[in-house]
C-alpha cells in the first residue's frame, strides 16, 4: 500500500470515529449577544437654583434666632423621566451655579449672595441621589455673585462686596486665597486649558487678568462701562467681554490680554450666550432682539438680528406679541442644530392666569421660547409656556435671569426656569412642543390660596380674588420658591 493510500485512510477512519461521537447532534457556535446600551438620556441631568424669596431672606436676618425656612434649593432634574430627581437646601439667597466636572464625582457649587457663603453638593446618578450640601463660608460682607472654574481642583468665587475674587480648595472645600480686583466684580471666565481668569468688574469698567497657576493679577484691562458677563472660547484663544451701559462686545487676547476689538451690540444686554458647537454669541435684548455673532473672526461678525415681534415666516404669528417682550437667555442644543431663545412679556388679563385668593389682582406673565434653526440663523417655530401671575414671594424683577433656559447634554430636552413661578417647564426638542412643568419647593411663606378667573373665582381688577359661591379653589399652601437659574448636568 502506497503511503498516499495510508493516509486517505486514516483521514477516512477519523471523520467515521468523529460522525459516531457526534451522531446527528447539531453543536451550534455559540455567538455571545451584546449588552444592550443604557439610553444615555439615564445618565444626564441639569440643574435648577432656587431662592426662598427676598423678604422672607430680610426678615430671618433681622431676626437670626428665629426658626425660618429661608433657604435657597438645588435642584437636580432627570431627563429620561422629565422628573425632579432630588433637592437639597443651600444658602440664604443664592444668585448663581456652575457644574465643577471630576474624575470621580461632579460637584454644583451655587454663591448665596445674602449669606456670605458657597453651597456646594455633590450630582446624583441612577441610583443615588444629590447630596447634602456643605457650606464654604466668606468674609462677611463678601456678597458672593458668581462662580466659575474649569479645573477639578479650585472653584472661583467673584465676591461683588469686598471686590475680592475667592479661591476656593473643591477637596476641602474651603477659603484659600482672596485676590483683590477691581471695583464691584459681577462675572468669571476662566479659559478651558486653565492658564486665565477673566473678572468683569461692573463698576469700575475694568477686567481683570488673573494667572490661576500663582493666583497673581497680570494686568487691569479698561473695558466700556458696566462690564456684565465674559466668556472664555472654546480654543482658549479668545475672551469676549458684554458691557451693558455702551452695548459693546469686547474681544481679549489672552496671549497678550490686549484688546483686540470693540463691536456694538446695543444697549441693555446683560447676557452673553457662547455656543462652542458653532463658535457663535448670542446677545439677546430686552428689547426683543437678539444678536447672531460669528466668534471665527476678528471681530466678530454678526450674522443675524432676530426680532421676535416679527412673524415667522410662512405664519401670521409671531414669538412675542406686537407690544413686545424681553428676550433673557439662549440655549443651543450641543448638536449643533438649533437654538431655544427664552423671553417673556407682560399681559395685564388677570383671567389669563391664576391668580392669589384675598389679594389684588396681579399682571400676568407669559413666557415664548422661540427656535433658531443653527444653519440658517432663522426662526423656524415659537413654543408658548402656560401663564402665570407676578411673583408675591421676592422681586423676580430685579432677578438676574426673570427667566432662564439650559439644553439637555443629549439634545432631547430644553428646560426653561421661571422666576415668578418657580417652576422648571420641559420642552421636548424632537417635536418641539411643551411636556410638563415642574415646581420648586414650597418656600418659607404663609400658604395662599389660587383660583383661576373666569372659571371657579371672581377677581375684579385691582379688586381682592374672591372663590365664587359654590366653587373649590385650590388648597391653601405656601407659594414655590423663585427659580433663578439653570445650569446643564453632564
Amino acid at each position: 500500500m502506497s503511503p498516499g493510500t495510508k493516509w486517505g485512510l486514516t483521514g477516512l477512519l477519523f471523520f467515521v470515529v468523529l460522525w459516531i461521537a457526534c451522531g446527528e447532534t447539531y453543536r451550534p457556535t455559540i455567538i455571545p449577544n451584546a449588552v444592550p446600551t443604557p439610553t444615555p438620556k439615564n445618565f444626564h441631568a441639569v440643574f435648577a437654583v432656587n431662592s426662598d424669596g427676598v423678604v422672607a431672606q430680610q426678615q430671618c436676618q433681622v431676626n437670626p434666632t428665629t426658626a425660618c425656612l429661608t433657604q435657597g434649593s438645588g435642584m437636580q432634574v432627570n431627563v429620561s423621566g422629565d422628573t425632579e430627581a432630588g433637592v437639597t437646601a443651600v444658602g440664604i439667597g443664592p444668585s448663581h451655579a456652575t457644574l465643577q466636572l471630576a474624575s470621580i464625582t461632579n460637584r454644583v457649587w451655587v454663591a448665596n449672595t445674602l449669606a456670605d457663603s458657597l453651597s456646594v453638593f455633590t450630582t446624583g446618578s441612577t441610583a443615588v441621589n444629590i447630596g447634602a450640601a456643605i457650606t464654604v463660608s466668606l468674609p462677611s460682607g463678601s456678597a458672593p455673585v458668581f462662580v466659575n472654574s474649569t479645573e477639578s481642583g479650585t472653584m472661583y468665587v467673584a465676591n461683588s462686596g469686598n471686590d475680592t475674587v475667592g479661591v476656593i480648595s473643591a477637596t476641602s472645600p474651603a477659603l484659600v486665597a482672596t485676590i483683590p480686583v477691581g471695583t464691584t466684580p459681577v462675572a468669571l471666565a476662566e479659559t478651558p486649558d486653565a492658564t486665565r481668569l477673566y473678572v468683569a468688574n461692573s463698576g469700575s469698567s475694568s477686567v481683570t487678568s488673573i494667572n490661576p497657576a500663582d493666583l497673581t493679577v497680570r494686568s487691569t484691562i479698561a473695558v466700556s462701562p458696566s462690564p456684565q458677563w465674559a466668556v472664555a472660547r472654546s480654543d482658549s484663544a479668545r475672551v469676549y467681554v458684554l458691557s451693558t451701559t455702551a452695548g459693546v462686545l469686547t474681544t481679549i487676547d489672552p496671549l497678550t490680554d490686549n484688546v483686540l476689538s470693540t463691536v456694538p451690540v446695543g444697549a441693555g444686554a446683560t447676557y452673553l450666550y457662547y455656543d462652542s458647537r458653532r463658535n457663535r454669541l448670542y446677545v439677546p435684548q430686552p428689547n426683543g432682539t437678539v444678536g447672531i455673532y460669528d466668534a471665527t473672526v476678528d471681530p466678530p461678525a454678526l450674522l443675524a438680528t432676530i426680532n421676535l415681534t416679527s412673524a415667522i415666516p410662512g405664519t401670521p404669528n409671531s414669538p412675542c406679541p406686537a407690544t413686545g417682550c424681553s428676550a433673557t437667555s439662549v440655549a443651543a442644543l450641543p448638536d449643533g442644530t438649533r437654538a431655544y431663545i427664552a423671553s417673556f412679556s407682560l399681559d395685564g388679563k388677570t383671567a389669563n392666569c391664576p391668580q392669589v385668593v384675598g389679594q389684588g389682582a396681579l399682571p400676568c406673565i407669559a413666557v415664548q421660547v422661540t427656535v433658531i434653526n443653527a444653519l440658517t440663523n432663522l426662526v423656524t417655530t415659537a413654543i408658548n409656556l402656560p401663564e402665570f401671575a407676578v411673583s408675591s414671594v421676592g422681586n423676580c424683577a430685579s432677578a438676574r435671569f426673570r427667566v432662564s433656559a439650559t439644553p439637555s447634554a443629549d439634545s432631547s430636552r430644553v428646560y426653561v426656569g421661571s422666576c415668578d413661578n418657580g417652576t422648571v417647564s420641559v420642552i421636548d426638542t424632537s417635536a418641539n412642543k411643551f411636556l410638563v412643568s415642574l415646581p420648586a419647593p414650597l418656600s418659607s411663606f404663609p400658604p395662599v390660596e389660587t383660583c383661576t378667573p373666569g372659571q371657579n373665582c371672581t377677581c375684579p381688577t385691582a379688586q381682592p380674588c374672591t372663590c365664587d359661591a359654590g366653587q373649590q379653589c385650590s388648597p391653601a399652601a405656601p407659594p414655590r420658591q423663585n427659580t433663578l437659574f439653570l445650569l446643564p448636568g453632564p
